[in-house]
């Protein structure tokens, strides 16, 4: 398999704050494109989609809270998939 490794995801400085979190974390995240298709999703260990978030942003810096996209989510461990432009990017948070 080919990987889909683009440096374009890493120049848009994103960010899960903080991390452990008790009550809420931030996703942030710098778009330097005009024209930005942005997917979140929040996801168990077990890979299911607890929540998605999908926008068209222009260039610009964003932040959401992840409860805010997934509200109801228990203490664990979880994974926030972030896409951008169709690069996907993966980032482990833990509720505790």
């Amino acid at each position: 398999t080919q990987s889909s490794f683009n440096p374009e995801v890493i120049s848009n400085n994103i960010g899960i704050f903080p991390n452990p979190f008790e009550h809420d974390a931030t996703i942030s995240y710098t778009l330097d494109n005009a024209d930005n298709n942005v997917t979140i999703h929040v996801e168990n260990v077990l890979g299911q989609i607890l929540g998605r978030y999908n926008a068209s942003q222009s260039s610009g810096e964003y932040s959401i809270s992840l409860k805010s996209i997934a509200p109801i989510i228990s203490k664990g461990l979880y994974f926030i998939k972030i896409s951008i432009n169709q690069n996907e990017s993966i980032h482990k948070v833990i509720y505790q």
